[in-house]
């Protein structure tokens, strides 16, 4: 299937961030990623029949529920709030998996 091109572009967004489509009246998203040369590229995605990707929420929900999409782009820098959290979170838990490694790795030594 092919996408409509338009003039939609991932300078100043977020790695990993999703944004809607205004062009598209949000029936179109974009998630702005590296490519193999780490250059910023966008990868589009089409809402299905009935939907339209909501910004506030980062999905696509049914057309009723979804506020403006002519003022999404006011919520594209949730984006960045939001995948800095979600890093924040990972982290912590990586930190807390490393503690219970050791924890457990002095206790097995101790016997």
């Amino acid at each position: 299937m092919d996408l409509p091109e338009t003039s939609f572009n991932c300078r100043d967004k977020v790695h990993g961030g999703y944004y809607a489509d205004i062009e598209t009246d949000c029936q179109m998203y974009h998630v702005c990623h590296r490519d193999k040369d780490g250059k910023i590229k966008s990868t589009r995605f089409l809402c299905g029949n009935g939907t339209v990707f909501d910004q506030r929420h980062l999905v696509c929900q049914d057309y009723r529920r979804v506020h403006r999409c002519q003022e999404s782009k006011k919520y594209y820098n949730n984006v960045a709030t939001l995948l800095e959290l979600l890093e924040a979170k990972l982290r912590s838990e990586e930190t807390d998996k490393r503690i219970l490694e050791a924890e457990n790795f002095e206790f097995e030594r101790l016997y």
